[in-house]
């Protein structure tokens, strides 16, 4: 891994630094659970952030843009109480009866539906 550090200009009294490292593609493997091969079918295909070309054999990837990539693609935790579904009513349960052709399903009367 490469790190580059870039200090802004100082501004009433106050530093800023921003620390800007470049990840290989082993890195961004690994940082992203993906596939070699799928981090770059991905980028062929534009769905995934394009490599920056340091020779020609050396791609890197700046951990700023991975980042972005991984929390666009994270789904939100479920509201679990919006997503699940109604209680459903237990006037009639339905259970299921042993019978010589096998298990059937019944309602609580005994009677097949």
């Amino acid at each position: 891994m490469r790190k580059i550090e870039l200090c802004p200009k100082q501004s009433k009294g106050t530093h800023m630094s921003l620390s800007k490292k470049l990840l290989r593609i082993a890195a961004v493997s690994n940082k992203t659970t993906l596939a070699k091969s799928t981090i770059w079918l991905k980028v062929s295909q534009n769905k995934f952030p394009k490599p920056i070309k340091l020779s020609g054999t050396i791609n890197v990837w700046m951990e700023s843009d991975i980042d972005s990539w991984i929390n666009s693609h994270v789904q939100k935790p479920l509201d679990t109480e919006q997503t699940l579904p109604p209680k459903a009513s237990l006037s009639q349960p339905i259970g299921y009866e042993l019978h010589p052709q096998g298990l059937d399903e019944t309602n609580h009367s005994g009677t097949r539906s």
